[in-house]
């Protein structure tokens, strides 16, 4: 697939979450970079995302990751459902990304793990809530709770 070269993004907000309110928002994106980590958890449908060169076919339950400065891009197929979350590692200094790219940007079924899909949906939570006492306490526990439970289930290079 040949596709534009990718743009780097200067992000300027530290924790970004943003749903597919309830599939109305497709998930398409050219190829792109940027210093943060994005997250997306399929909830449903199905989408192609790219890593470097990998494609990937993201499906029901699946939890994909672009580490920082891993070029990516996302392919909408149908409708699909998700959280997308981009997230400044440099606000949980206590998870590492310099341990290199996994083999798969992809973790078949992760959603289907109630711990993971708990964490994702409290972070959803937190969005509109911007006057919650201690607000940015809990994004910065519940990213840790939930990169503890991901980070052990990839396979780094």
């Amino acid at each position: 697939m040949l596709q534009a070269p990718p743009i780097f993004e200067k992000k300027t907000t530290d924790f970004i979450c943003i749903g597919s309110n309830g599939g109305k928002r497709r998930l398409d994106a050219l190829l792109h970079l940027h210093y943060h980590v994005e997250i997306v958890c399929m909830l449903k449908g199905k989408t192609t995302a790219v890593t470097d060169s990998d494609e990937y076919t993201l499906n029901e339950g699946d939890i994909f990751v672009a580490f920082p400065n891993q070029v990516h891009s996302y392919i909408s197929e149908s409708d699909e459902d998700y959280y997308l979350f981009i997230v400044n590692p440099d606000i949980i200094p206590e998870v590492s990304f310099d341990g290199g790219f996994p083999k798969s940007s992809v973790l078949c079924g992760a959603m289907d793990k109630p711990e993971v899909a708990h964490l994702a949906r409290a972070l959803m939570e937190l969005k509109n809530e911007d006057d919650r006492p201690m607000r940015d306490q809990l994004i910065k526990g519940y990213l840790l709770a939930f990169f503890g439970n991901i980070l052990p289930l990839f396979d780094f290079l």
